[in-house]
């Protein structure tokens, strides 16, 4: 059995080994990127002294999934812990959305006025796939009154392509009172997530390799299992954090249309009253009506409510006055009249 201070020398002489390289193939790339940007800058000067202006570069963000499967599997693809190749996406998107300089999440909102609400969904659903996008969710109901559909569309559009598509909605419609974009800059979310996913793909191979070593030193799976388990672990916090940054980048590549659709509003026609005297006769007796109403009601609350409250508050007071103003005569009358003078 190997000593474990040997396997530990033989790690650090391996990393350095690894560094020595990695260092020599950064010195390597940063001469080759020297040498590209002399032969750019010299292309350029080339080409203004023809009196040609060149077009800048735009990475191509349509078709970014063509034949990207296979590439996938070989650059950016790392094993399994049992050693098989796991499916994992490929770099090209992260790396030409990172060209384009700031990466945003653009959002718009839309209400269209039209005449046939019906035909316009169809409509809407064109303009969409012919700029390369499609409709995501159409939430639409038909109203019991008039029969008219209304609602929402949502489309989704390469991010190049959303004032283009804001425009061709508009023709489809009679009005568009409303057209509101929002932008959401995403580009430090990114850059972090980018840069979690290099450190734990760097120390998945660290761990990978010391799981070699450690299976080469022995045979016990007691030794093996907290490096498995700490793989395991490396290997679901990269999946999670791909999830998000694909999340990002494909709303950063699709921009979000949320169109309304409402009918034109039409203005209710002028109608002319002519003066019609028993209708006034009507509404006067309703209002006679009306006001007997009232002092029936006010009758009954004074029979029914107030009259026995003030039996009940003044009663007893009442009785105690009767009483005193009846001995008082009582007490008058007995006594004796004065003597005559």
């Amino acid at each position: 059995m190997t000593n474990p201070a040997d396997l530990v020398t033989l790690r650090t002489h391996r990393h350095g080994r690894r560094r020595t390289s990695v260092a020599l193939v950064l010195v390597l790339l940063v001469a080759l990127l020297a040498a590209c940007s002399a032969d750019d800058a010299s292309f350029d000067a080339t080409s203004s002294s023809d009196g040609a202006a060149a077009p800048d570069p735009v990475p191509d963000l349509e078709g970014l999934s063509d034949g990207s499967e296979e590439e996938a599997a070989g650059h950016d693809g790392e094993q399994a812990v049992d050693g098989s190749v796991g499916d994992a996406p490929s770099d090209r998107q992260s790396v030409q959305l990172a060209a384009l300089g700031r990466e945003r999440i653009r959002t718009a909102w839309i209400t269209l006025e039209l005449e046939e609400p019906d035909a316009a969904v169809d409509g809407v659903a064109r303009v969409a796939e012919a700029r390369g996008g499609f409709v995501a969710l159409a939430d639409l109901a038909r109203d019991d009154r008039t029969g008219e559909l209304g609602g929402t569309v949502t489309v989704r559009v390469p991010s190049e392509e959303l004032l283009a598509t804001l425009d061709a909605l508009e023709e489809l419609a009679v009005d568009a009172p409303v057209r509101r974009i929002e932008e959401q800059d995403v580009s430090a979310q990114l850059t972090d997530l980018r840069a979690q996913l290099t450190n734990l793909t760097a120390y998945e191979e660290e761990l990978r390799a010391l799981l070699t070593e450690i299976r080469q030193a022995t045979s016990d799976p007691d030794d093996l299992l907290p490096i498995v388990e700490r793989l395991q672990s490396v290997r679901s916090d990269i999946d999670r954090i791909r999830a998000q940054r694909a999340g990002l980048e494909d709303r950063v590549a699709l921009s979000t249309i949320t169109v309304t659709l409402t009918s034109t509003p039409t203005e209710a026609p002028i109608v002319t009253t002519s003066w019609t005297p028993m209708r006034t006769v009507e509404e006067a007796l309703a209002a006679t009506g009306r006001f007997l109403a009232g002092v029936a009601d006010a009758g009954i609350w004074l029979g029914v409510t107030l009259l026995p409250v003030l039996l009940v508050l003044g009663g007893p007071p009442l009785a105690v006055w009767w009483w005193w103003q009846r001995r008082r005569v009582t007490a008058r009358a007995a006594a004796p009249p004065p003597p005559a003078a």
